[in-house]
């Protein structure tokens, strides 16, 4: 099999004399070989996934294990990234690179540390030797600290690099080292759900007068543009609302029941046209493109095409949404509402905005590879919208499809390299991640299925998503914006567990999910499940928490048919309202054994609920499991039950701090606590 690879790799040591062998090479007089840690020196501006691949293993000498692995997906076209070299500056520089058979060429450019260019290099493919890029580079003036490479075809040329120089000066750390910030406890509204539309707002109210969930997460496109041929993209108005269930029913209702409503625009994002560049992008009856973001034939890496039209959108939904009643529009800028003419600025029904959604998923799009650059340029200008008319609001990165640390990281470099001194434009991180066999639980693939929450470790993930956030970004919150589970023929469904209906387990699963979450102090904020109703797709269409009916006559809604991980969710509001969102660990019984977690009540230390359950994924039970609860003296068992809002519930006796489950299963129970 032919592969198509590149490998960076930037050895520590040099020993040896072999012939061009990659241990042969001699630093240059006056210099030392530049000790470059992937982890904090590389920045891949492009987004690809695993760059400690480049500094893996010696390709140069013909180690070639990792290729199967490496070449899973294309390189970027053009590929970019940055090296910083630690926190120093250098001269008399030099990089000693390694050919390839390949005869693609690659473009070296490097800054002092104001981020100035000082110099411009090329070096060709194809000759399968070494070379030493020196006599330009040791002529520069100024110490440099960051290294630019870009290569318009990165195929088997360069396959090793090494820098050499001497340093001359220390820098201020790119990335500077702070203590992690404290969060405030999410309580309740830690349980997040979704939906689009309005018209299932009477099943997210609970007969406790509850709401089904602390949190709401709304995709909807509820702007429709009027569309003017003769006006230009940024002088377009809008039409709010025009089927009239957005705003009426969903916004209102999680408003009057104080849900916090996290929106985002369903459809508006890049990730089904990365570019806009071509002409399939251009609706010529409306002179405009298919999702306005950006005028077509402009630069979607450029932050001023993207205030144009997504720039206006957010700060439209500011304006009426946001929180500041005294917001004046400008008068380029026009809306009407025929269906619902709610014009006032400052309604105060979205908290946080969320620009975009799995923004990073087409990474060959209709113009190719899809840079960061792209998300850091959208996202900027929304920042810039929305805070100018409601300093107040929250303003998140979209999702990305799984926590996409990488990605991350590219940004925070971006915006050190192109915002000097500025703020990282959001104020917190979202991402999609569901839970399956194949690929990190992400990618689609037809034999996949669903693994337990347990299986995936999902306390574990959360930890150290936690831990990269408080490193680049802390202060930011960080939101799991897609999780759900499915039954039947899905990439996410969940296997048969014998005795158990596939519907119970999916609900069984979500609940977990929730539970591993939470057990991370100071991690996530909300998990969000998807979806309330079903969104049509066949791959997520059975991950819902109600199932809609139609009369079979007049296709009327006739209301929907709650689903067991309805009833779940309504057993955990009831049960944990008045609780603190993030629990304890008091025994990780992991995916073989039994989990005990703790949580506190918000204000009264007498008060504890303990959530006891098996983390195995085939129908295993123990029996009359002792579970210590402290000083309590009153103990209630709640089990979760179809039919039953408050769940089914027993008085278990309490002896010596001890109460005795009689039977733990995989399903999530609860222990509702009280001390004298």
């Amino acid at each position: 099999m032919k592969y198509k690879f590149f490998c960076l790799i930037l050895l520590v040591a040099i020993t040896g004399c072999a012939a061009e062998s990659a241990d042969s090479r001699i630093a240059p007089a006056g210099t030392h070989l530049i000790n470059i840690s992937p982890g904090r020196d590389l920045w891949n501006t492009t987004g690809r996934k695993n760059p400690e691949l480049l500094f893996d293993k010696s390709i140069a000498d013909g180690n070639k294990t990792d290729q199967e692995y490496f070449m899973n997906n294309d390189f970027a076209k053009p590929m970019v990234f940055f090296i910083s070299l630690g926190d120093s500056c250098y001269d008399k520089l030099a990089i000693d690179y390694f050919h390839g058979h390949g005869a693609s060429n690659w473009t070296i450019t490097v800054y002092d540390s104001n981020r100035v260019q000082k110099g411009e290099y090329k070096i060709t493919g194809g000759s399968n030797k070494w070379d030493l890029l020196q006599g330009d580079l040791s002529s520069i003036s100024s110490p440099i600290r960051f290294i630019r490479f870009q290569s318009a075809d990165p195929s088997s040329d360069v396959r090793e690099i090494r820098i050499y120089g001497n340093g001359v000066a220390k820098c201020s750390p790119i990335v500077p080292v702070v203590a992690a910030k404290s969060f405030p406890d999410p309580g309740i509204s830690f349980q997040g759900g979704s939906s689009i539309g309005g018209k299932d707002v009477t099943y997210m109210k609970l007969q406790s007068g509850l709401p089904l969930y602390g949190s709401f997460r709304s995709p909807s496109n509820v702007f429709n543009w009027v569309h003017d041929f003769k006006a230009p993209i940024d002088q377009q108005a809008f039409e709010i609302d025009k089927y009239g269930d957005f705003d009426k029913n969903t916004l209102s209702f999680h408003k009057s029941m104080g849900t916090p409503v996290m929106l985002y625009i369903n459809g508006a994002n890049v990730k089904t046209v990365p570019g806009l560049k071509t002409a399939d992008d251009y609706n010529a009856m409306t002179q405009t493109n298919v999702f306005k973001d950006i005028p077509p034939g402009s630069d979607s890496t450029a932050y001023e095409p993207w205030t144009k039209s997504h720039g206006r959108l957010w700060k439209v939904m500011a304006h009426l949404w946001g929180s500041n009643r005294n917001d004046v529009l400008p008068d380029s800028y026009k809306i009407y509402g025929a269906s619902h003419p709610n014009l006032a600025a400052g309604q105060d029904k979205i908290k946080v905005f969320e620009i975009g959604n799995e923004d990073d998923k087409t990474w060959f799009g209709l113009t190719g590879y899809h840079s960061p650059t792209v998300l850091l340029q959208k996202l900027k200008a929304a920042w810039d919208a929305i805070k100018t008319t409601d300093p107040n609001a929250k303003v998140y990165l979209g999702a990305l499809l799984s926590a996409d640390t990488v990605q991350w990281k590219a940004l925070y470099f971006l915006n050190y390299w192109l915002y000097p001194g500025q703020p990282f434009p959001a104020d917190g991180f979202c991402f999609n991640q569901y839970i399956s066999n194949r690929y990190g639980g992400q990618s689609h693939h037809t034999d996949a299925d669903a693994v337990s929450p347990e299986q995936f470790q999902v306390t574990e993930r959360i930890t150290s998503y936690r831990n990269f956030r408080d490193r680049y970004f802390p202060g930011k919150g960080l939101r799991w914006t897609e999780i759900g589970y499915a039954v039947g023929n899905s990439d996410y469904n969940v296997k048969s567990v014998p005795g158990i209906p596939d519907t119970i387990v999916a609900a069984n699963f979500m609940v977990r999910t929730l539970e591993r979450a939470a057990v991370v102090p100071n991690g996530l904020e909300v998990v969000y499940n998807y979806f309330h109703t079903s969104d049509g797709s066949g791959v997520f269409g059975s991950m819902y928490m109600v199932r809609e009916q139609f009369d079979p006559t007049t296709y009327a809604y006739s209301g929907s048919h709650r689903m067991p991980i309805w009833w779940w969710y309504a057993t955990r509001m009831n049960v944990l309202h008045d609780y603190k969102g993030w629990s304890t660990m008091v025994k990780n019984g992991d995916s073989t054994g039994i989990t005990v977690t703790r949580y506190d009540h918000k204000t009264n230390p007498a008060l504890q609920v303990y959530y006891v359950c098996r983390g195995t994924y085939d129908g295993s039970v123990s029996k009359n499991y002792p579970v210590n609860v402290g000083k309590a003296t009153k103990a209630t068992l709640v089990t979760l039950t179809v039919g039953k809002e408050e769940g089914s519930r027993t008085e278990l006796p309490v002896k010596g701090g001890v109460v005795v489950v009689p039977l733990v299963n995989e399903a999530p129970q609860y222990i509702i606590t009280s001390q004298p």
